[in-house]
């Protein structure tokens, strides 16, 4: 479906990287004696909203408990009385809103939108996802940012063509590690 979507979009756009209005003007000020970007700090900062609110919304409203219960445990959540389907469609909702925001606040930091931009950020929202745990939150946050500055890292004093390869370095070591963690199966 996704590839479809994306062949679409080359077909219509054309497959290279298009310009987008900057919605912020480009600035940025010293704060003891480092250098900060207004564009990045504004994207932190919204990011950091937008998480607590979807964490105050799933955790704190009768509609996020019902989500979680779907996301957990579909036919026992129909069981209790969760109306399945009107749910699943109010979770398909909120999270393509998430991704629209996060598209606007990656678009107006690199300047630039195309067909394939999404293609990087997906492979590491999925190794997000498998380490952090589909229904931990916070850690699939923690594991966020624990990538994003291994990344930067990366980046800044090794190369950045290395920058893919640390993220899935990185998850398949987590996975290990989790796996031995927990008993893994393959070791009887």
């Amino acid at each position: 479906m996704f590839a479809n979507l994306q062949h679409l979009a080359v077909q219509v756009f054309g497959g290279y990287p298009r310009r987008v209005p900057q919605l912020v003007p480009p600035r940025t000020f010293n704060m003891l004696g480092a250098q900060f970007d207004f564009a990045l700090i504004l994207n932190l900062a919204l990011s950091l909203i937008v998480m607590g609110l979807l964490y105050i919304f799933l955790t704190r409203t009768m509609m996020g408990l019902r989500i979680r219960a779907l996301s957990e445990n579909a036919e026992l959540a129909l069981c209790t009385g969760v109306r399945t389907s009107s749910d699943e469609m109010i979770a398909v909702v909120i999270s393509s809103g998430l991704a629209g925001v996060a598209a606007i606040l990656i678009t107006q930091k690199i300047g630039t939108v195309s067909p394939y931009i999404g293609l990087s950020y997906g492979l590491k929202g999925l190794v997000v996802l498998i380490v952090g745990g589909t229904g931990n939150m916070v850690g699939a946050v923690l594991i966020a940012l624990l990538l994003g500055i291994s990344e930067v890292f990366t980046v800044a004093y090794v190369s950045s063509s290395y920058r893919d390869a640390v993220a899935f370095g990185m998850l398949v070591a987590l996975l290990i590690i989790k796996a031995a963690m927990r008993g893994s199966p393959l070791r009887r």
